[in-house]
């Protein structure tokens, strides 16, 4: 026997297609009834029950064997009753494509519109593919509702805090890897950067204020300072120049050759020379590159850390087993949400069992034994006192025997009470709150649409502190506005705007912010017991512009008073691979056997010439003129020394 719908093979005794989940029908109709047209005067004749595909179709789920004896498992059942949905429309489809639709060839309908052919295989495929973007657009919040609706409140506590830790282990593997890693990969790297503070309204009358002393600095606008370092194939190399007003006051050039042990010092403004030194103990520099790198090599990268902080995070959780599961509404700063709370109990016992899995599953981790004798291999060099790299993990092994051989001690654990997360229609964590026993800490963000409310707060036995605002989404920036308070009373205001979440989660912080002092920060003072500042600084703001990507990063540091600026503080850096350093030719090198002996080498200096030089900067001529009256010979081998 075959289907009608889709030609499959069936068994005689079968009631529903296994392929596209049609009725079978057993009855003594023509095959191709689709093609019988109403006999004349029977348009009004009674017409036979219609056909009802909902009571018809295929539940594989009802009929499913379970070999094991199994419970029901409903969300495997609405998997699996969909996807027969699926390749029934299917079939329909292909039914539809190749024989086409027609209303002149169905009974009881009214003649007019027709679907043949191509067009039919183009409305259905635009219907379809409507289907699969309005399912993809929402499929966190089908996900969501499938494990909510099927899964137990534990479970389901699970999934969401699996979820949003993913995110979370994210930041961190990056934050670990840019600043621990990273921070071991200078034997080739290279770093520049600069410190600028310019002086503004404000700043600038201050500044001269101090010409009432007899000191007449208003020509200072801006001074600034810069870096150039790199450190390659032994080779390290600084540069750093001084400007003001824009103007190159001075640089300095060295360079450490540690293979021979040699340093070379330049003052380009002074002299095109070289003062070259042999210096001792440089050998220990040396080594501290070369275990620089092995322990770059050593330590485990950024996807081997998130890996193994959600794997742990995941054993722990799969022990919580006493959650609470209801709804409620969440308000903070006007904006309500409607929300899935759980609320979970982590006794003393439940930490005990969590701990113990972890522990055990630590002592047979090959990938924390591969990295942990990695490790020690490079702490094996660095005279550690330990022999070899068996000793490291046999003593990280032993600590493991000692903490399970004392885990009933955490039975008696009772600081952890209660928490409570609230969960949105995707999954999301939007608050979240830990009860201790001597305080509670809570951080609750309900949203709406682009909007949301902001609470965040410690409290610690009387006192309370918390951030509180509000703000808007817009992509992956977020604006917003928030207060900080003690107690209640404010201390100040922040000002969000441009901060870039997505960023955040690599570890890199994008945006602008703006801090004032709180209307009510004098309160705080009077209450504290220290002097009360409030009156200098109730009218100031201090705007930060942050900008951080792999490689670089800048801030932009402005002080107002009124809206009138005191001043500009930009700092800004760039990392990126070693460069070529090239050491100075002999020619151009004076070399000293003794460090306090240079004399050879300032002997070179053109003091006059660098101080003509400054005659066409902005310093004040009676300045250098000052300059030109000191004896140089007599004031660099003293200052030297």
């Amino acid at each position: 026997m075959f289907c009608r719908n889709c030609g499959s093979a069936v068994q005689d005794t079968s009631k529903f297609c296994t392929k596209c989940g049609y009725r079978i029908e057993r009855d003594s109709q023509p095959e191709d009834q689709n093609n019988v047209q109403p006999v004349e005067g029977t348009e009004n004749a009674e017409q036979p029950e219609a056909y009802d595909p909902a009571a018809a179709a295929y539940n594989p789920a009802a009929e499913a064997y379970d070999p094991a004896g199994e419970a029901y498992d409903p969300a495997a059942a609405a998997y699996d009753s969909a996807a027969a949905g699926y390749n029934s429309a299917a079939a329909g489809y292909n039914s539809a494509a190749n024989q086409g639709i027609s209303s002149e060839v169905l009974p009881g309908k009214r003649k007019g519109i027709k679907f043949r052919g191509k067009k039919a295989i183009i409305i259905v495929a635009a219907a379809v593919v409507l289907l699969l973007i309005g399912g993809v657009a929402n499929a966190a919040a089908i996900q969501n509702f499938a494990i909510s609706t099927f899964s137990s409140p534990e479970k389901y506590y699970q999934y969401v805090e699996a979820k949003s830790m993913e995110d979370t282990f994210s930041v961190v593997a990056s934050l670990y890897d840019s600043n621990v890693r990273e921070s071991f990969h200078w034997y080739d790297r290279s770093a520049s950067g600069e410190i600028n503070l310019e002086l503004g309204e404000k700043g600038q009358d201050a500044l001269n204020m101090l010409g009432t002393q007899g000191i007449d600095v208003s020509w200072l606008k801006k001074a600034g300072i810069s870096f150039d370092a790199s450190v390659k194939d032994n080779l390290l190399n600084t540069n750093m120049k001084l400007t003001v007003n824009g103007d190159k006051l001075i640089s300095g050039d060295a360079t450490l050759d540690l293979e021979k042990e040699i340093a070379y010092l330049q003052l380009p403004e002074l002299t095109e020379k070289y003062l070259g030194m042999k210096l001792s103990d440089m050998d220990e520099l040396f080594k501290s590159l070369d275990m620089m790198k092995k322990m770059y090599d050593s330590c485990p990268d950024k996807d081997e850390v998130n890996k193994l902080l959600n794997k742990y995070f995941s054993l722990a959780m799969s022990y919580v087993d006493d959650v609470k599961k209801s709804s409620a509404t969440l308000s903070e700063e006007g904006i309500t949400q409607k929300l899935t709370v759980l609320e979970i109990k982590i006794d003393g016992d439940t930490i005990r069992d969590m701990t113990e899995a972890i522990l055990k599953t630590m002592q047979d981790d090959k990938e924390l034994e591969d990295i942990i004798k990695k490790l020690d291999s490079v702490y094996e060099d660095m005279n550690s006192e330990y022999g070899d790299s068996e000793d490291l993990y046999e003593s990280f092994q032993d600590g493991i025997k000692d903490s399970l051989e004392n885990i009933d001690e955490l039975s008696a654990y009772e600081g952890l009470q209660n928490m409570t997360v609230w969960v949105d229609s995707k999954g999301e964590i939007k608050g979240r709150s830990i009860e201790f026993d001597d305080g509670k800490i809570e951080v609750l963000m309900p949203e709406k649409g682009k909007n949301f409310g902001f609470e965040a707060s410690v409290k610690y036995e009387d006192n309370t502190y918390s951030l509180s605002g509000s703000g808007k989404r817009s992509g992956s920036k977020i604006d917003g506005d928030f207060e900080a308070t003690y107690n209640g009373d404010g201390l100040i205001d922040i000002n969000v705007k441009d901060f870039d979440a997505e960023n955040m989660r690599d570890g890199y912080v994008n945006g602008t912010f703006t801090v004032k002092p709180s209307s009510q920060i004098s309160k705080v003072f009077s209450m504290a017991d220290t002097y009360d500042i409030s009156s200098y600084i109730k009218d100031m703001a201090l705007k930060m512009d942050v900008s951080m990507k792999k490689d670089s990063a800048s801030t932009k540091l402005s002080l107002l008073e009124n809206n009138k600026l005191w001043g500009i503080l930009m700092i800004s850096a760039n990392t990126g691979s070693g460069k070529k350093i090239n050491l100075p030719d002999d020619s151009k090198v004076v070399f000293t056997d003794d460090e306090y002996d240079v004399s050879g080498w300032t002997d070179t200096f053109d003091w006059n010439g660098f101080l003509d030089k400054l005659s066409n900067t902005d310093l004040p001529s009676e300045w250098i003129d000052e300059l030109r009256n000191i004896n140089m010979d007599d004031v660099l081998p003293y200052y030297w020394y």
